[in-house]
């Protein structure tokens, strides 16, 4: 009875070990009105999966005297935050979302980004605001082929080992060698 328990145990280990988990991934992006580039990086997203919400949208510009700011990390106002990923590639997205800016510009900024099946779907936008509400700057592009960079190449998925059955089967034998020695002690 031990062995059969010590063997279901080593099973479920082995197979909670080796299961997989599904790493996020992070997407660059970048547009241009022709004047001024704006780039940046959206993470936290899983592949094969719809309609997902980033955790972090960070815009490392240096237009406008910008230097790093943060979306979804700080308090941010967010009107949308809706991606869908396959294959590693953003396939739709909609984020929409303002920050107050203190540093260097006092204010509001505001990011969108959007991505679907048409051109007219394709944009970036990044505008800021001063305290009164007057537009300081504004990088807007449309169409094209969309802000999103690829997901970096994913490691290829490790096939289950075989060590796995080698320990499976020496924790077997270990069981079947304590069970023997047990007879033979019972028996002097």
């Amino acid at each position: 009875m031990r062995l059969l328990k010590l063997a279901s145990a080593a099973c479920i280990a082995f197979v909670t070990a080796t299961s997989s988990f599904a790493a996020t991934l992070d997407f660059g992006f970048s547009f241009s009105d022709g004047f001024v580039d704006v780039f940046g990086t959206i993470s936290g997203l899983s592949d094969e999966t719809n309609d997902q919400a980033a955790t972090a949208i960070t815009v490392s510009s240096v237009a406008f005297g910008l230097d790093t700011v943060q979306f979804l990390t700080v308090p941010t106002s967010v009107t949308n935050n809706a991606f869908s990923v396959a294959d590693g590639q953003i396939t739709s997205a909609s984020f929409s979302a303002n920050v107050v800016n203190s540093t260097p510009l006092p204010g509001r900024l505001s990011l969108t980004l959007g991505f679907g099946p048409t051109e007219i779907e394709r944009f970036g936008a990044l505008q800021a605001t001063d305290v009164a509400g007057s537009l300081l700057f504004s990088a807007i592009e449309n169409g094209g082929d969309g802000p999103f960079d690829s997901a970096p190449p994913q490691l290829p998925t490790v096939p289950l080992p075989a060590g796995g059955i080698l320990l499976i089967s020496g924790l077997f034998g270990l069981g079947a060698y304590r069970k023997a020695a047990t007879r033979r002690a019972t028996k002097l």
